[in-house]
């Protein structure tokens, strides 16, 4: 899924550059105004997380253009509003679709948890002990917890938590944070701080096909791209090319970070501040690092698949291109 929806990020983001220069009149147009409501559908039906990048951009669209709130709305808020009335309100359960695990919308949080605990558990009382242990398993939170990845933890969760549990959780969550602010802190930069570190090597994109499933299930299906070998002497080969001065920011995904802040800094310094919504998809995928799971290739690819369109937008913006 990863690839269809960057490609539709793409596309967004081509979209609110032009609105960002037309200033709202390109929705004038019924051909452009189908093209972001279809983009922005697309963008919402393919990954979950992609309603929040069309629910920022309604608000960015109407500061930057009120007179055209009418195409906004039409063409941004519809597309939200029947992705959660019809098709996880009605659709989703008329077929029987299961919703994704809750341990993946809060996995930062018992990230968050795991560490308090960690270096604070002599402040935890019996009572919270219990409240968590209700969703995860107490005991053990400290030698799951791994600073750079909240899988050994999120993949804890007790499935069988009632909401009102949940809910408990949530409210322990906040009032931890204020005791210890600190820990949380430290927990959400040990996930991202791989985004900044132009030392880290990071593959920016993905070569190997993966199925945990067993070879006697009819669904299962052998590498479907390239033997274990070429993996193998691929994987050889991206680490020689990371060691060729220069060569090695391509493989570098803290490269395309701040890559996006070069270009903010130029819009800002031009003072054509319309333009940074063109990078809101590149922005908020990178505000989002702070609670996934982990800084890999697969969650930055939007910002190392946009990287042209970045760059283009900051020389335009510069004025060294019309």
């Amino acid at each position: 899924k990863d690839v269809p929806y960057i490609l539709c990020l793409m596309v967004l983001m081509l979209d609110l550059w032009e609105f960002a220069e037309t200033k709202g009149e390109e929705l004038l147009s019924t051909r452009h105004a189908v093209e972001l409501l279809l983009c922005a559908l697309l963008v919402i039906m393919i990954r979950n997380n992609g309603v929040y990048f069309i629910v920022l951009a309604i608000p960015v669209c109407l500061f930057i253009a009120p007179k055209r709130w009418k195409q906004v709305l039409l063409c941004l808020l519809v597309p939200v509003l029947f992705y959660h009335f019809i098709w996880m309100g009605l659709l989703m359960p008329a077929w029987k679709v299961a919703p994704g695990g809750r341990q993946e919308g809060i996995g930062f949080a018992f990230q968050m948890t795991a560490r308090y605990v960690q270096e604070h558990e002599a402040d935890v009382t019996e009572e919270e002990k219990e409240i968590i242990g209700k969703l995860l398993p107490y005991e053990e939170l400290t030698s799951l917890y791994s600073p750079e990845i909240t899988d050994p933890v999120k993949y804890r969760f007790r499935q069988s938590a009632t909401d009102e549990e949940v809910k408990d959780y949530l409210k322990l969550w906040v009032r931890m944070f204020f005791r210890h602010p600190d820990s949380y802190i430290q927990s959400s930069l040990n996930i991202a701080y791989k985004m900044f570190d132009l030392g880290q090597f990071v593959r920016p994109c993905y070569y190997q096909w993966t199925n945990k499933m067993d070879k006697s299930d009819e669904l299962y299906a052998d590498n479907l791209f390239v033997s274990s070998g070429t993996v193998k002497k691929l994987r050889s080969l991206d680490r020689v090319l990371w060691n060729i001065p220069g060569f090695g920011l391509i493989l570098n995904v803290a490269a395309y970070f701040w890559l996006s802040i070069l270009s903010v800094v130029e819009i800002i310094r031009k003072r054509r501040y319309r333009f940074l919504a063109a990078l809101l998809p590149v922005l908020l995928t990178e505000v989002m690092m702070f609670v996934a799971p982990t800084v890999s290739g697969r969650y930055m690819m939007p910002l190392v698949f946009s990287a042209v369109e970045v760059i283009w937008l900051t020389v335009y913006v510069g004025g060294k291109m019309n």
